[in-house]
């Protein structure tokens, strides 16, 4: 079979299953009968199915371990902020699931949006939750030099690598030999995103410095995106039943989710949630933007998500198409991703988040305003008023409080373990 034609009947599939399926209801446990689409829909969304991830566009080190390495230890390097105390891993811990528990994260200053979990990172083709990078190396560098977030400047930060020895090892180990420069004679905070006078700084420095140390600081984003490549959801309770209902060890898919978990399965794969819509594949998530009505647009809180992450992408330093790539990978367009052409709709529009880890990664959506699952699925009942909010949800879900319950106890078999 072709891919086009394999596409073509995981679509099929897909819809197959989103309009009813063939599942016995809640109420007959004994065991649950799946259909053929169901079930080839299921193995779809198990983590076996996750396929090697795309290459890192642009950085020909994604997948070298003496940059993974050198990721690592940056990562969790404090040094690399403007006041010495906020690294990477302050907004992304890994008992959170790289998130960090905040409804909307605390750098130098508090932040609009939360922190969305780093695992499966290597799969998303735009970053952020607005898509203003379209390579995992280029957002990995955005934190570091943004006043509110960490503060630094890429002139400190290529220093901080050149004066430690084990990352001046792994630095040269991974991308060669680092700038050669009397450091005495460049101003530490020297950079384009500083203050008036660290820019000042900036553009008195020889342009072939200037573009020395700016491709050792795209260096610094290869590498933790070298690192952030190797975070990866671990199996869940879900992916062991998918694998025993597709087995036909019925006794084992038995003992692995409860009836009230299956029941929220299916539920997840029914018309009635239309969850299939935008949450498939083994990362339930088809990575792309939608308005679901929480941009806040037209009031003093609005967000333009995806319409205004575009236009920064369009003229990023570091973007894809930028003279300080290298390797192999297609870029992203900068255009697209959005659910739907019509342009009122596509602002206030956000990136799709996968639903693995779900219990360590909450509160929830772009700025944290849920705190609970079961909060998430009562918006999708009684969501924004479209003539009031424009936004692209089909309709309220008409779900009962055990069927929301249910629901949510599914999505926490998502969960390792």
């Amino acid at each position: 079979m072709t891919a086009a034609r394999r596409a073509a009947a995981l679509s099929l599939a897909l819809v197959c299953a989103a309009c009813g399926g063939g599942a016995q209801s809640a109420g007959a446990r004994a065991p649950v009968v799946w259909s053929d689409t169901e079930r080839a829909v299921l193995a779809t969304l198990r983590l076996s199915a996750r396929p090697a991830p795309p290459t890192d566009p642009g950085n020909a080190a994604g997948d070298d371990p003496s940059a993974a390495a050198l990721g690592q230890a940056l990562f969790a390097d404090p040094a690399l902020s403007r006041n010495g105390q906020i690294a990477c891993q302050t907004c992304h811990q890994p008992e959170r699931a790289f998130s960090d528990g905040r409804a909307r994260s605390v750098g130098l200053a508090p932040l609009r949006r939360n922190a969305p979990s780093l695992l499966d990172i290597a799969y998303q083709r735009w970053l952020f939750w607005d898509g203003r990078a379209d390579s995992l190396w280029s957002q990995a560098l955005t934190p570091l030099e943004q006043p509110e977030e960490m503060g630094g400047s890429r002139t400190a930060i290529v220093r901080r690598v050149a004066a430690e020895p084990r990352l001046a090892q792994l630095y040269r180990s991974a991308f060669g030999p680092l700038p050669e420069l009397r450091w005495e004679e460049v101003r530490p905070d020297a950079g384009p995103n500083g203050d008036v006078s660290a820019r000042a700084a900036w553009s008195a420095l020889p342009e072939a410095r200037r573009a020395a140390l700016s491709r050792a600081f795209a260096n610094v984003g290869k590498a933790l995106a070298a690192y952030e490549r190797t975070l990866r959801s671990r199996p869940a309770r879900f992916d062991a039943y998918a694998e025993a209902v597709l087995a036909g060890r019925d006794r084992e898919s038995e003992r692995l989710l409860d009836a009230r978990e299956v029941a929220g399965l299916e539920l997840f794969l029914s018309g009635r949630s239309g969850c299939l819509s935008c949450h498939h594949g083994p990362l339930f998530s088809d990575g792309h933007f939608h308005n679901i009505g929480t941009g806040e647009i037209g009031t003093p809180n609005e967000d333009l998500g995806r319409a205004r992450g575009r236009e920064l992408l369009r003229n990023a330093e570091f973007n894809c198409a930028s003279p300080f790539r290298d390797g192999s990978g297609d870029c992203a367009h900068s255009e697209g991703g959005f659910g739907t052409e019509v342009g009122a709709l596509q602002r206030g529009a956000f990136r799709t988040p996968g639903l693995r880890n779900l219990s360590a990664t909450a509160p929830y959506l772009h700025d944290g305003r849920f705190a609970t699952l079961e909060q998430v699925l009562e918006y999708y009942r009684h969501p924004a008023d479209k003539a009031a909010v424009p936004h692209e949800l089909p309709r309220a879900l008409a779900l009962s409080d055990g069927e929301i319950e249910d629901l949510a106890r599914f999505l926490r078999t998502l969960d390792p373990g």
